[in-house]
């Protein structure tokens, strides 16, 4: 927003809303508005005061951030909180403000303060403000228009309203408003009819119905069907001064069609209202090249619901915006940006969960706290420890079998199946029932040992123990 922008202010209450141009910036982030002289919501007595002098201007107070209150007076009156309204005539949208608190009240405990403008709109439907009976008042306004034809009466009324209770006022700070892109659309050495097939007016406001060619000034400025010309700033242009000397305002607002063959003139055009307009709009493979003849455009992206087992792959628009003078990007560049753009955020957004960073090499530090998660114990590959863990081994299976020897005095097997019960730990309950067995041994039938004879004895050598 500046100075020279064009804005569309709205009421708070109603459907209420003008054009104007921002004239200046106060503080607290408030703007002060010059309001077309045209608007129709310029009336009664707020009519009479712009015709009064020439020079004026109906304004009105904008703000970036508009708040709204809703005070109730039950226990006190309106009165013992405020100490007044003051009219302001020049200002159509918010005639009345406060001018001073007599006391504290629920209007500045909901922070209120001195030049809040009253929302008379939101007044006019208070119910006891329609029952409200005085020598005076007149005919009870409907509306802010008919208010215009009576401030007097309505002036009347807000002072009886200072004396009431059980009734809820509102209260602003300024009029909410949004900027309007302003067109300027030159014909020159052709005339506006040219391009514009037809003009259309309500008496206020005069708007294009169609055009009668596909390009001209005004749509290669942006201009759409149904954008109203900004009489006011047409007419002040000094370059229109030759090309609009034999039309006079009033009579174009009334019949446009003299407009249409006026050449070499430069004309304003805006939206009515501050709506966005659709330049383009596509679906599955619909995508082209869009021109947008302004600085600045908002995308949108809506989805029917179809897709349901991937949600995540239906989300999502991909649009390269360059100037409108630069040559037309390739195909293959577009599918370059596109992959690289997704490749970039994918690792923008980083990997989804708990991190773990370690080191490439395995220092001390590192291989401790893997020994200490699986609880293992930690030492250094060395010959000294290498030694000494054969030395443990080999003392551990003496005293393994020293611990057999003496709780069984039996063979070789018997000695070595005592020996795999001291060494061995069960894993499994079935492996517990299993134990190693020795063979029976040979006998006669007298229990004897067999006898051989000294020629057997002599060539057959004898065998040693297995623990030799």
């Amino acid at each position: 927003a500046g100075v020279g922008s064009r804005a569309q202010l709205k009421a708070v209450t109603g459907y209420d809303q003008v054009h104007g141009t921002l004239t200046g910036k106060a503080e607290g982030g408030k703007w002060s508005v010059a309001i077309d002289s045209d608007e129709k919501e310029i009336c009664g007595a707020f009519r009479q005061w712009l015709d009064a002098s020439p020079g004026r201007s109906c304004t009105a107070v904008c703000v970036s951030e508009q708040k709204v209150i809703y005070p109730t007076y039950e226990e006190h009156t309106v009165g013992e909180e405020i100490a007044g309204f003051k009219l302001d005539p020049s200002c159509p949208m918010t005639p009345f403000s406060i001018s001073a608190f007599s006391g504290s009240g629920p209007a500045q405990a909901e922070g209120a303060m001195i030049g809040w403008f009253l929302d008379v709109e939101a007044l006019l439907q208070e119910s006891a403000f329609r029952e409200m009976e005085g020598d005076g008042f007149g005919d009870f306004p409907a509306s802010l228009a008919n208010v215009a034809d009576n401030l007097e009466g309505f002036e009347k009324r807000l002072e009886a309203l200072r004396k009431m209770k059980n009734v809820t006022l509102a209260f602003c700070n300024g009029l909410d408003f949004q900027l309007l892109p302003s067109s300027t659309a030159s014909y020159k050495d052709m005339k506006v009819s040219d391009e514009i097939q037809s003009l259309s007016t309500d008496g206020e406001v005069i708007r294009i119905s169609g055009f009668s060619a596909p390009k001209g000034p005004a749509q290669d400025a942006g201009v759409r069907s149904g954008w109203q010309l900004n009489v006011q700033a047409s007419f002040d242009l000094a370059s229109n001064k030759t090309a609009l000397a034999s039309l006079v305002r009033t009579d174009v607002v009334k019949d446009p069609a003299a407009l249409l063959e006026v050449s070499n003139v430069t004309l304003m055009f805006e939206p009515v209202d501050s709506a966005p307009t659709v330049f383009f709009q596509g679906y599955s493979d619909m995508w082209t090249t869009t021109l947008v003849p302004f600085s600045s455009a908002k995308f949108f992206w809506q989805t029917d619901g179809d897709g349901s087992y991937y949600p995540d792959r239906r989300w999502g628009i991909f649009a390269l915006v360059t100037p409108a003078d630069d040559k037309d990007v390739d195909e293959s560049v577009m599918e370059a940006v596109a992959s690289k753009w997704a490749a970039e955020t994918q690792r923008v957004m980083g990997v989804q969960g708990k991190l773990s960073i370690e080191p490439e090499d395995w220092d001390e530090t590192r291989m401790r706290a893997l020994c200490k998660r699986h609880g293992w114990e930690f030492e250094w590959m060395t010959e000294e420890g290498e030694r000494r863990r054969r030395i443990e081994g080999a003392e551990e299976a003496r005293k393994a079998a020293h611990r057999t020897m003496k709780e069984e005095d039996s063979g070789a097997w018997w000695r070595l199946d005592s020996v795999a019960k001291a060494l061995w730990t069960p894993k499994s309950p079935r492996e517990v029932q299993r134990k190693i067995t020795a063979p029976p041994p040979i006998v006669t039938k007298n229990d004897q040992p067999p006898v051989e004879s000294n020629a057997q004895a002599a060539e057959k050598p004898k065998k040693k123990g297995w623990f030799s």
